[in-house]
């Protein structure tokens, strides 16, 4: 009876971990457009969810080519583009009309060199799993937002966060076991 009492407190802490770690669905609100091609195969917000996420290579010289549009008055426009990294949010990338190449332009594309992101990532090209990527766009006629699912490759138990992952559900599966345990001697 312990042993199953065990097997089920490590079976919760793993599903819980997991639950918590990946939302539901990939969403944009009205007003924006967006699409990025990643080693070839386009990424739009239509298909981007957990069982199919945005895959992100490890390779070094990586560029992604993206486009994106507003419905709305473009004016004093700014934004950014952030990874969710447990507690951590991971700016990939911010934008604003001094930056953008005329005023009220309601679209622009440009390419994104994902070698930029690991240098500047406090975790590198040791980032691995599936996140949830969110951002946000507002302007003088509107804001929109939106948010998808990138993986990115490897081996999860390599990484630090994976390993520290697992360390986290051994130590709450010990404690549940420790309480179930003295429960049981008292």
């Amino acid at each position: 009876m312990q042993f199953r009492s065990l097997v089920g407190a490590v079976a919760a802490a793993a599903a819980t971990t997991l639950v918590l770690a990946v939302p539901a669905f990939a969403d944009v609100t009205a007003g924006c457009s967006g699409e990025a091609t990643i080693d070839g195969v386009p990424y739009t917000p239509a298909n981007d969810t957990p069982s199919n996420p945005i895959v992100v290579p490890k390779d070094e010289g990586v560029v992604i080519p993206w486009k994106g549009g507003t419905t709305f008055d473009n004016n004093g426009h700014h934004g950014s583009l952030n990874l969710i990294v447990g507690p951590f949010s991971i700016e990939v990338d911010d934008w604003d009309d001094t930056n953008g190449p005329e005023p009220n332009q309601q679209s622009n594309e440009d390419v994104y060199s994902l070698d930029k992101f690991y240098d500047d990532s406090p975790f590198g090209r040791n980032i691995v799993g599936i996140y949830e990527l969110t951002g946000t766009h507002t302007a003088d006629g509107g804001s929109c937002s939106g948010n998808a699912m990138v993986k990115f490759e490897g081996n999860v138990l390599a990484s630090p966060i994976g390993a520290g992952s697992v360390v986290l559900i051994v130590i709450t599966a010990g404690g549940i076991a420790m309480a179930t345990f003295a429960r049981k001697v008292t």
